[in-house]
């Protein structure tokens, strides 16, 4: 089945995005165009973490590499640190590297949007990195998938929790419910999903695509069904997703 077969797919699918305020415009317009219907409703709520002027006051010796893996990381660390001289700086993919740059800092190595893990081994590949030191500025929320891959080429991290997420105060629960089948971004998204609906998994007939391999084992963990991973975080890479998530759905279902 060629790509126009695939998006052709799309048509009339009611699709849930479910990313923080203003971070959805983009992916709705696409399935749009692809004769979907996308369902805006954030499901989470971005904070920032109230650090203190003497904990940003880090010591340029004791960092190699700052590896940055979330545009939010970008808004609330590197807009407010200036990089110290000796650092290098690592993105996990270009819109994130793009961030950076816009910030004032130089980006060393840009990531193609994979995750965290392909990230560390993509920068060890061209830089190597043992006995390295690494800064991670990063969510409240993190998990270990950084600190894993680079643990297993012999660099050490320091995570630097400088934002977190919280479900919004209210959700149009019947939208979130009217839609057979949801992109999530986050593990957290996916967790406030099913607090949405009340429930301890997720329904047997939504569909699911993951951004990450991290969300992909929280939706398994939920219950999901059907779950399509897409390859990077690039709007085409999860476009691509979204349409293989809505063929296989067409295939089981004629």
């Amino acid at each position: 089945m060629n790509s126009a077969d695939n998006l052709s797919a799309l048509t009339g699918l009611r699709i849930l995005l479910c990313r923080a305020e203003g971070d959805n415009a983009a992916l709705a317009g696409r399935l749009r165009e692809a004769g979907a219907e996308p369902v805006v409703v954030p499901l989470i709520e971005i904070v920032p973490i109230h650090v203190d002027d003497k904990e940003f006051a880090i010591d340029p010796s004791a960092h190699d590499w700052v590896v940055v893996t979330s545009s939010r990381a970008v808004a609330f660390f590197c807009r407010r640190v200036s990089c110290a001289p000796g650092w290098r700086t690592a993105a996990v993919g270009s819109s994130t590297a793009d961030a950076i740059a816009a910030a004032g800092w130089p980006v060393h190595f840009c990531g193609d949007g994979r995750g965290a893990a392909a990230l560390i081994e993509a920068l060890h590949g061209s830089f190597d990195l043992r006995g390295r030191r690494i800064l991670h500025p990063c969510s409240a929320r993190s998990g270990e998938e950084l600190i894993e891959a680079a643990e297993r080429v012999g660099a050490r991290v320091q995570q630097m929790p400088v934002y977190d997420n919280r479900p919004p105060a209210e959700v149009d629960r019947f939208s979130v419910a009217g839609c057979g089948m949801a992109v999530f971004y986050s593990p957290s998204a996916v967790d406030h999903y099913c607090g949405v609906l009340r429930r301890a998994d997720l329904p047997d007939t939504l569909r699911t695509v993951a951004i990450g391999s991290t969300t992909r084992r929280a939706l398994l963990e939920r219950g999901a069904r059907s779950v399509v991973t897409a390859i990077s975080t690039g709007i085409d890479d999860v476009m691509a997703a979204i349409a293989a998530c809505a063929t296989l759905e067409k295939e089981h279902n004629p």
